[in-house]
């Protein structure tokens, strides 16, 4: 398992790039990672979308949407600033 993950953090997303794309390797690294006690997962299922979303929300991402097993964390304030 790939210890490197990083979660992003929205402050370092630019007017021009609000978004990052997280891949389903990082989502069950880090899920796995984060919660070491429990059961090792393999997928991507909806327990581990909801818990990654959570963490999302608390890291400051304003919109996540999940596209199969990936997930996309907008920055909304960037949007928001760009429209002015």
């Amino acid at each position: 398992m790939s210890k490197d993950f990083i979660f992003p953090d929205p402050n370092d997303r630019s007017r021009n790039c609000p978004c990052v794309l997280v891949n389903s390797k990082n989502i069950l690294d880090y899920y796995n990672l984060r919660n070491s006690e429990g059961e090792f997962k393999e997928r991507v299922t909806f327990e581990i979308k909801d818990w990654f979303a959570d963490e999302a929300r608390k890291e400051g991402w304003g919109e996540i949407q999940f596209f199969n097993n990936q997930c996309l964390l907008t920055n909304m304030e960037m949007i928001k600033s760009f429209k002015g």
